[in-house]
């Protein structure tokens, strides 16, 4: 989403949602649409916005490998662990 933003000319802010929260203070009313909007526009105008960190493309490619790793790992072992039941008699 944010590539198609910078992609249009448009500044994305993500803003970290525990400490922008905080930031609000205590709920005296309701949590609209509407006052979460006016806190975040707030925050942003004074420079107060907590950013939330957006990671690289190459970082996101390489989590995606190491998840791709990662299940073919846990399916290995559990193939492995099927086939020594087998072996075994110990399989339903």
């Amino acid at each position: 989403m944010t590539e198609e933003l910078a992609g249009a000319g448009i500044a994305a802010h993500l803003a970290e949602p525990a400490e922008t929260a905080a930031a609000g203070g205590k709920k005296r009313r309701a949590k609209t649409g509407r006052s979460d909007s006016r806190l975040l526009r707030e925050l942003l105008e004074t420079g107060r916005l907590p950013k939330c960190w957006i990671p690289p493309a190459h970082l996101l490619e390489c989590r995606a490998l190491l998840q791709t790793y990662q299940d073919l790992r846990v399916e290995h072992t559990a193939r492995l662990q099927w086939i020594h039941a087998v072996c075994f008699g110990q399989a339903s």
